[in-house]
């Protein structure tokens, strides 16, 4: 059988490093200066203790290596959001 050529790749673009949940909603709250409301539940069908990003095919084809943080990251985005959208 013939292999197909391949004329694209897609990538997972992100951190190799898990951020905790309440870390990350921590951070969007500290940007927005609103605190949210949460509701504690113990884990649900379908959650996933730990999930990260596998950069190692960027890694390895574009020599990347993240260097935003998770405080940065969010700063950013909540400052583009709300030019953007407020």
């Amino acid at each position: 059988m013939k292999e197909r050529e391949e004329f694209y790749k897609l990538y997972n673009i992100g951190n190799n490093k898990s951020v905790k949940l309440l870390d990350f909603i921590s951070e969007i709250e500290k940007n927005l200066n609103k605190e949210g409301t949460k509701k504690l539940m113990p884990m649900q069908p379908g959650d996933v203790k730990k999930t990260w990003a596998n950069i190692d095919q960027m890694m390895s084809d574009y020599n990347y290596h993240p260097k935003t943080t998770i405080e940065e990251g969010v700063k950013k985005f909540i400052e583009w959001y709300k030019s953007y959208y407020i």
